[in-house]
């Protein structure tokens, strides 16, 4: 897609099918990162996020990440200089624009609450979706206000996984898993 091209859902998931399919048939099966079935529903697009995820948390020193806040959602631009980095970020943003489409839980263990909360919401965000030479430009809106906060919340939380990668990942998963036992 070329720069200042805007792609909406719909056609985000013409792409990641034709993306998935061309690129990684064990992905399209739900084998994912951690083999079949590791925590993953499988054949979902759910189960396509994940190894894109840990790849982008694992070179997260490459990406660059900035979030304007609106009344009524956000504006998060996420870039990089490596090619390969923007077609992570590229592919990982149409995949989760269907999940958001669908309003489907991601059903991995590190999702969190409030990308639950959130993807059970997608029937009412409204997504906009812009390619730039370096990345993408991803304005997310909502007219309910708890959906807002969760939209912000969200936008928070990648912040930090953008900032900090893997270690923040894990901190928020051992957090929720609460103090192991005595």
């Amino acid at each position: 897609m070329r720069q200042g091209t805007f792609m909406t859902c719909r056609n985000a998931i013409v792409a990641v099918t034709a993306s998935l399919a061309l690129t990684s048939p064990a992905i399209v099966h739900g084998q994912g990162m951690m083999g079949r079935g590791a925590g993953m529903r499988r054949d979902t697009v759910a189960a396509a996020v994940m190894p894109g995820v840990h790849e982008l948390m694992m070179n997260h020193q490459k990406l660059r990440r900035t979030v304007t806040t609106l009344p009524n959602g956000v504006r998060t631009v996420t870039e990089s200089d490596d090619s390969v980095m923007v077609v992570q970020l590229r592919h990982h943003v149409a995949t989760t624009g269907v999940l958001v489409e669908k309003s489907q839980d991601l059903d991995v263990p590190p999702a969190s609450p409030t990308l639950r909360r959130l993807l059970q919401r997608g029937a009412s965000i409204t997504r906009l979706v812009e390619h730039t030479a370096k990345g993408v430009v991803v304005t997310e809106t909502s007219n309910d206000s708890v959906t807002v906060s969760l939209l912000q919340a969200h936008a928070a939380e990648v912040t930090e996984l953008v900032t900090r990668g893997m270690a923040a990942m894990h901190e928020n998963m051992m957090r929720r898993r609460g103090p192991p036992p005595p």
